[in-house]
């Protein structure tokens, strides 16, 4: 339970938009980093770490603030320097030029536009990685996806509506995670 000396209470949010706030500037969307807003942060945080009067519970929820902050101000620091030595490269996967063309060895053909962006492609592709991290046997894509279809019919004649599939690992195995979906 926080007591009233939680300084926590006030600088969580805070930590937060000014994690936002150098999120927009690392994307391009703002100009100049919030360096100033960061070295205020900075100074509450030395002022709460200097209280006296706070309980154990209060200490270590301030103990782990510092750390995400030290965390987030080392990385922030080196994005900066990179983006200074011009080395910092902009993630742009919103746009379809940033997808790069899939390797295509001479005399085979490209994959189809339909494999990869199909749902249940990519659950088998999630299956078979946490398979092969596990070591496990993966069955054919052909089979997998003849499974999921037979249980989205079973699913679809049961309950009346339309499901999909995702993969989760659970302590190394794959599990199936059924969904309602919207379509």
């Amino acid at each position: 339970m926080a007591s009233k000396n939680d300084p926590t209470k006030t600088l969580q949010p805070e930590l937060e938009g000014l994690r936002q706030e150098w999120d927009r500037f690392i994307q391009g969307l703002e100009k100049r980093p919030p360096i100033p807003r960061q070295e205020k942060f900075a100074k509450k945080m030395r002022q709460a770490m200097a209280t006296r009067q706070m309980g154990h519970v209060e200490r270590f929820k301030l103990n782990q603030l510092q750390q995400r902050f030290m965390t987030l101000r080392n990385r922030w620091e080196r994005v900066l320097r990179q983006i200074e030595d011009g080395t910092f490269r902009r993630e742009r996967t919103n746009r379809p030029s940033a997808a790069p063309a899939p390797m295509v060895m001479p005399g085979s053909q490209p994959p189809t536009q339909s494999t990869t962006n199909n749902p249940d492609n990519a659950a088998f592709e999630r299956f078979k990685s946490i398979n092969d991290r596990g070591g496990a046997q993966t069955p054919s894509r052909e089979a997998f996806l003849r499974s999921l279809e037979s249980k989205r019919a079973a699913m679809r004649e049961k309950y009346g509506f339309n499901v999909k599939f995702e993969v989760e690992d659970k302590g190394g195995k794959p599990s199936l995670k059924v969904v309602k979906s919207e379509d």
